[in-house]
């Protein structure tokens, strides 16, 4: 029995021994690799991304500041935001901040997109928090009014603007994400009740469109069912345990064993996604070491802490000394080439770069970036507001006036079907009334259709249709209107349409089908009271068999051809009610 206490005494020293002398070299990795933040930060306050290189990313500028102010090295921290700060207050009117610029601070990617907007705000908002120097909130108030005018029909923020200063066509899950935790974090700050409120709504939509219930996961955005390791992280980081599934499905699709080649190491941890040409899931090709930190954050907030001490180890596998700041360490972005962001360019294994670095300095302090205060009790106090999304869309439903993000926010991908065709979406200024109509290219004939175990021909396909279905947060009433109108014109094959609605008991009710063959914009009005029947076909059985205008839970438009027919244009445009 002695025998055995000593053996276990013996085991305990050996152990708390280990533990002592991992924490003194992971204190020591601490150190240096701050230090490499010291060093390379330039006399204009920026932070080149790699180490070396001359471009330097504004989301990486935002996690410097992260960084310097966890180390309480406040005078770097304002130097980041004293940058940004000029560049803000010089412009006439605040634009956003383009997504790149050099080391010396001219422009390098001129697009102006949401995400790294929104990354300077939450920075904004940890050193306003940690140091209570409230200086930059002007700034802080200013990104997040211009991330609200990129607001779409239904509460998600769209993606910005490209190098032609065009509107995105896109919404990006991950930049809900931030805007979210963003948002809320200033109305703390500010104690303004409008930026609560827009919180509320992005909440509202990422629920809504971009959270995939069938696989606990998240979308990568509104028209990209894809998937991408960070949208599973940051929605922990940013909404809370309640999405700690979505950390599941990237264990399941994301976990991957790659060398590092530098270091001599296997190391184990998650990638980041794929060109998404075969499949929708990561291809596993490559450790991703920023993303890998992510996740390590992501688990301490859902209470895995064992997990994420593993992978915080896996990381420190690659910490490297740098070539350029003697003395100092670093990450690379990933183990080896393979990691792709969509078809775009490689994250590799040189150089050492900022996203990796600063990652793993917030694993290690235990800095969620996307919550100045405790995350359970921040997002409490968002759900208690009113969602703002109980609009009514009267008269003009849709007017398809504002361009890619209203049309793509308000028909997303998730809402659509189709048989035997091929259809896109796009914004056209060939529009009747105001400033845009909706174009939707039609191609029939491109899938084939499978029926009880085998592929049918396109002779046996009576109809090529395309289903779009515009949802709507709250049920709209619209019972003071006697007509449904809509202007339309064709380009190519005729085209046979129908508008659909479901009302509060999931019946649906659809006006007549309409052949649609002329060549300028012609008006098609119905009367809601005699022009709308019963769709049998797609109709509960539970229904009171009325049409519940008052009670209007989604509108569908349905195009139909038969499956010969050539390709076509379809332009809609100022979808109303008339009294």
């Amino acid at each position: 029995m002695k025998i055995m206490c000593k053996i276990l005494l013996i085991t305990l020293i050996i152990s708390v021994s280990d533990m002592y002398a991992q924490e003194v070299k992971r204190q020591e990795y601490v150190k240096k690799v701050y230090q490499w933040f010291v060093e390379a930060q330039h006399e204009n306050g920026l932070i080149s991304s790699g180490e070396g290189k001359s471009y330097c990313f504004t989301y990486d500028q935002a996690l410097a500041v992260f960084c310097y102010t966890m180390f309480e090295d406040n005078k770097r921290a304002k130097k980041v935001l004293e940058f940004f700060n000029r560049e803000a207050f010089s412009q006439k009117e605040f634009e956003g901040f383009p997504d790149m610029v050099d080391r010396f601070g001219q422009v390098g990617g001129p697009s102006r997109a949401a995400g790294p907007n929104a990354w300077i705000l939450l920075a904004i908002n940890y050193y306003t928090y940690k140091t209570k120097d409230e200086q930059y909130l002007p700034l802080a108030e200013k990104i997040a009014d211009w991330l609200v005018s990129l607001e779409g029909v239904d509460g998600g923020i769209t993606g910005g603007y490209n190098e032609n200063n065009r509107a995105f066509g896109w919404i990006s899950t991950e930049h809900n994400l931030d805007c979210y935790a963003g948002f809320r974090d200033l109305y703390f700050l500010t104690k303004k009740k409008k930026y609560l409120q827009e919180a509320r709504n992005v909440l509202d939509y990422l629920k809504n469109f971009l959270w995939y219930e069938r696989e606990k996961r998240f979308f990568n955005g509104t028209l990209n069912p894809n998937y991408a390791t960070d949208t599973s992280a940051w929605g922990v980081s940013a909404l809370g345990r309640e999405y700690a599934d979505g950390l599941d499905f990237a264990f399941k699709k994301s976990l991957c064993t790659h060398k590092y080649d530098k270091n001599n190491v296997e190391v184990k941890g998650f990638d980041f996604g794929a060109t998404y040409f075969e499949s929708h899931y990561p291809d596993q090709d490559a450790v991703w070491l920023e993303g890998t930190g992510q996740m390590v954050i992501a688990l301490q907030i859902a209470g895995k802490t064992e997990e994420s001490l593993v992978y915080l180890k896996e990381m420190e596998k690659t910490i490297t000394p740098s070539e350029v700041f003697p003395g100092t360490l670093g990450l690379p972005y990933a183990t080896n080439p393979g990691t792709p962001a969509g078809s775009g360019w490689i994250m590799g294994p040189e150089p050492l770069v900022v996203s990796s670095a600063a990652w793993y300095l917030m694993a290690v302090k235990g800095v969620n970036p996307f919550s100045i205060k405790e995350l359970e009790e921040s997002n409490s106090i968002v759900k208690k507001i009113n969602a703002d999304m109980d609009y009514q869309a009267v008269p003009i439903i849709d007017g398809f006036d504002h361009g890619e993000p209203w049309i793509l926010s308000a028909f997303p991908v998730t809402l659509r079907m189709n048989q035997d065709c091929e259809y896109d979406l796009f914004f056209t200024e060939d529009a009747k009334q105001g400033k845009g109509a909706l174009r939707i290219h039609f191609t029939p004939g491109q899938t084939l259709a499978f029926k009880h175990s085998r592929y049918w021909s396109v002779k046996g396909i009576h109809d090529a249709w395309a289903l779009l279905r515009r949802k709507f947060f709250k049920p709209q009433n619209w019972s003071g209107y006697n007509y449904l109108s809509y202007f339309a014109k064709i380009e190519g094959a005729p085209q046979k349409v129908r508008i659909k609605f479901i009302d509060k008991d999931s019946e649906i009710w659809q006006t007549k089908e309409i052949i649609i063959d002329n060549r300028e914009y012609k008006e098609y009005r119905f009367s809601i009271k005699s022009d709308f029947s019963i769709d049998p076909a797609g109709t509960s059985k539970r229904g009171n068999v009325k049409f519940d205008i008052d009670q209007i839970k989604d509108m569908r438009i349905f195009i139909s051809q038969g499956p010969r027919s050539h390709e076509s244009d379809i332009y809609i445009d100022e979808v109303k009610l008339i009294k």
